[in-house]
């Protein structure tokens, strides 16, 4: 593995309405999802960062309830070794669901494409990281560790 010249945090949040997760893409690349979520910011908690992002992206407000998933990923970004760590937080809104997919529909940043998509269609889509697909399919509530090295 090559040396890492980068460590970063990143924060994530599962948020659901009515069976479906909400999911993120670049406007440029539609192919490859995430979570919705951002890089933590010096000084920041990944609880604030979550609830900045979705506010910038979104305008939406949310609730990280609990903490769901660590990742530490290494993976190499713009030529750049990279050494991540993700924390995946299950979130809820307060906004109904009326308006939060209407939020979501016409996002704040045009950057980014946002979808929901339901439980039983998660495996029609490339989402990242690798692990997330399977592990958001289980049922546990315990807090897990996923790694995964540049390959």
């Amino acid at each position: 593995m090559p040396q890492v010249q980068r460590v970063q945090i990143r924060a994530a949040a599962m948020l659901w309405d009515q069976d479906c997760l909400l999911l993120q893409a670049p406007v440029d690349h539609p192919v490859r999802w995430a979570v919705p979520g951002g890089h933590v910011e010096t000084g920041e908690t990944t609880v604030t960062c979550l609830k900045r992002e979705f506010i910038e992206e979104m305008d939406l407000r949310i609730d990280p309830q609990k903490l769901m998933y660590v990742h530490e990923h290494f993976y190499c970004d713009e030529g750049i070794s990279t050494q991540e760590y993700g924390f995946y937080w299950s979130c809820t809104s307060p906004h109904p669901s009326s308006e939060l997919r209407d939020r979501t529909a016409r996002p704040v940043e045009t950057h980014m494409l946002f979808r929901w998509v339901p439980r039983n269609e998660m495996d029609q889509w490339k989402i990242l990281p690798d692990f997330l697909s399977k592990a958001l399919l289980e049922t546990s509530l315990e807090l897990r560790f996923f790694s995964s090295q540049m390959t």
